[in-house]
Order: structure tokens, then sequence, then C-alpha cells
């Protein structure tokens, strides 16, 4: 079934002018194969822009007061990506909807007179832990791989000091605030095997995730669990790192498996991964979920009275009450309170698990991705026990 954005008919034109009634920008960050930003650029009412690869928040700092600009009638603007990027351009724009990715809340952590509103795909520490716990041997000592910019340091900042963690007798060796890219993790894999770390937790880019996982290799430090926030994201760079990467784990955000259907067509998870793959002829791609940031603006507006209306427009944002969509519910009517799915007033959370990457030995793809933990989403079927790192040369 063709999934459908804003039609002409949607949004009313001024044939003089070209003004728009409405109009929603949408940015793509640092993902690779995003159908969806291809469909938003076949969608007239869609102004699409940024796509970039590891240097997407640089060109974001650069071109984000331009672009938003140059698109001076866009009622709201949709990003998705990490919070360093997606912050470029709504910082410039009158409304922003954001898909967060990869981002640890804190208490406290609330832009509340900011028209900024996130659907955010990180839930902090329950899947990590989950996914740590069932290999009991693990000694709970995790050498962290943090770098120097916002998503590191968010990471550091958030879990380094965490009571929550040091409660449950983890402790944490901080690598480093390093630079991306690095060619040479001598140093931290040195300290990780002289501390002893168990597990090795990294917040890293998918190229340094790669060199960092063969030198831990070479140089003999082979952690029982290897934990990649971002890099485990997606099956390229799994076959990067080749055949060293079976076993490898991190916080999914997006699974054919998903309970979740769309809120405007009724397909399932399963369905837009078995579309995605016939179309594009490759492995399906977490960043199929992002589908669901259209969902909501497709949502707000048709509960939109005046299109031009931006107060409204934020009211009906503040009012959303979604019971469906690819990546799950969308309310912002739940009361504030941490530990919820309304963590703070702007932002609600969608749900996330342990994943764990598999060498398919034979299988269509070279790598498959197992749910090993629904600690922090229940809904969501766990397909086997985790396993600890093979090591495979």
């Amino acid at each position: 079934m063709p999934r459908q954005g804003l039609q002409q008919s949607d949004v009313p034109v001024n044939p003089d002018t070209e003004e728009v009634g409405t109009r929603i920008g949408y940015r793509s960050g640092d993902l690779p194969s995003d159908p969806i930003s291809e469909a938003a650029a076949r969608r007239p009412r869609f102004a699409c822009g940024l796509r970039g690869g590891g240097h997407a928040c640089a060109a974001a700092r650069r071109t984000a007061p331009r672009t938003v600009r140059r698109r001076r009638r866009l009622t709201a603007l949709i990003a998705q990506g990490c919070r360093e990027l997606c912050s470029h351009f709504s910082d410039n724009c009158r409304v922003a909807l954001h898909l967060l990715l990869a981002r640890p809340f804190r208490r406290g952590d609330n832009r509340d007179g900011s028209p900024q509103f996130a659907v955010a795909v990180e839930d902090g520490s329950g899947n990590p832990r989950g996914v740590y716990v069932p290999l009991a041997p693990v000694n709970q000592k995790i050498g962290a791989m943090w770098p120097n910019n916002a998503p590191g340091n968010a990471y550091r900042n958030v879990y380094g000091p965490s009571k929550d963690w040091a409660a449950k007798g983890y402790v944490f060796t901080d690598g480093g605030a390093y630079n991306e890219p690095s060619e040479d993790f001598t140093q931290q894999i040195s300290l990780f095997k002289k501390e002893g770390c168990e597990i090795a937790m990294g917040v890293m880019i998918d190229p340094d995730w790669t060199t960092f996982s063969h030198q831990c290799a070479q140089q003999g430090y082979k952690p029982k669990i290897m934990y990649g926030i971002k890099p485990t994201l997606f099956p390229t760079t799994m076959e990067a790192v080749g055949p060293l990467a079976d076993g490898q784990t991190g916080t999914q955000w997006f699974h054919p498996t998903y309970p979740f259907k769309s809120s405007l067509t009724g397909e399932t998870a399963q369905q837009m991964c078995d579309d995605f793959e016939k179309t594009k002829n490759m492995q399906w791609q977490q960043t199929i979920t992002h589908y669901a940031v259209f969902e909501w603006a497709v949502d707000v507006l048709k509960r939109q009275t005046n299109l031009d209306d931006r107060e409204e427009f934020i009211k009906r944002v503040q009012e959303t009450k979604m019971a469906d969509s690819l990546a799950g519910p969308i309310d912002y009517t739940v009361p504030v309170q941490w530990g919820t799915s309304h963590p703070t007033l702007n932002c609600v959370t969608t749900p996330c698990y342990g994943g764990q990457w598999r060498l398919s030995n034979g299988g269509k793809y070279q790598f498959d991705l197992v749910v090993v933990s629904n600690a922090s989403a229940p809904m969501v079927t766990v397909q086997d026990k985790m396993q600890p790192m093979t090591w495979q040369a």
C-alpha cells in the first residue's frame, strides 16, 4: 500500500504569490538509506533538505540559519537525528517537531518556554542493564568510550556520576574525551585492559566503532560485551566490522517484530520492512521508524483549524494523543513525570529494546538483529537470550 504524505489539496496555495498556508520542513541527519526523506522529496508540500554522513552536524551549523531563512514561510520544521543536529535548525524555526536519537535524559532537562517538541528514541539506562544482567559472570566493570561532542558529553554527564548504576554494582572507566574521527584507540584499550573491564560501551560514530573493534582484537582486549549506542543501529556497520561484530549489542529503536502499525495506512512494521527490502534491494533499516514523524505532523495538521495560526499549531502538538504510529504511541496528554513516557514537558519517548547482531551463517543477509532484552519495552517480544561476544577472526 503506498504511503501518503500531505497532498496538493491538503494545503492551500496562493497561485499568484505561491505562499503556502502551512509547510513542513524536513531535515534528515547522518543516517543512511532513509526512505522517508526520498518520499518527502517527491511531495511538493514537504521541503526536504540536508542529508549527510559524519559531517552532518557541522554542515547544519553552517547552513541552518540560511536554510530556514530561505524557507521562512515554514510553519513547522521536522528534524530527525542527534540533538546537536536538530537544534541547529529548530533554533532558527518557529516550531520544530523532532525525532531525537541516542539522547540520555536527566531530571530537569527541560525547555519549558521553547516551541520545540520531541519524540525521543533513547530511554536512558534500562536497555543496557537489561542486556548486561543475563550474562551474570560479567564483572560489571565498564570501559566507556565517550567522545568530546554533544552526545558523548551527555552520556558522560548522565552515566558517569549515576548513583543508580553504582548502586547496582557497576563501575565506569572513562576512556577520555577523544576527538572524532580517531584512528588510534591504544590508550583507551590499554586502560580498559588494566582495569579489567569486561564490558565496553561506546557512543561512537560508525568508522570509529569499526576501528575500535578491530584494534581491540589486535591488542588482545576481548570484552564479553561490546555495547555500541549508535553504531549498532545499522547492518552496514556490522558488515564493515566483519565477523568480529558477531555478538555486538546496543539500544535499538525499531524491529520488524514491533507490534505497531502506521496510523496512515495500517501497515505493520513487518510489512514496512518487507516493502523496504523489495524496493531498495537491501536489508531493512531502523530509519524506517522516522516515518512516525510524518504521522505525527499529519495528525497535528488534521486537528488544526487555522493553518496560519502558530499558537494553535503549538496547542495541537501539546494535545497529541496517538494510540499508534510506526514507532508506537505518541501521547503528550500523559502527565509530565520522570520515568514515564512523558519525562519532560516538550518530549515523549517511544519504546526501545536491547538488540544483538549475530552472523546469519548463510542467511539472506550477513547479520541478523535479534531482540535480547525488552526491559524498557515489555510489549516487544524477546527472541533469544543474550550471548557473549564470540570474537571470530
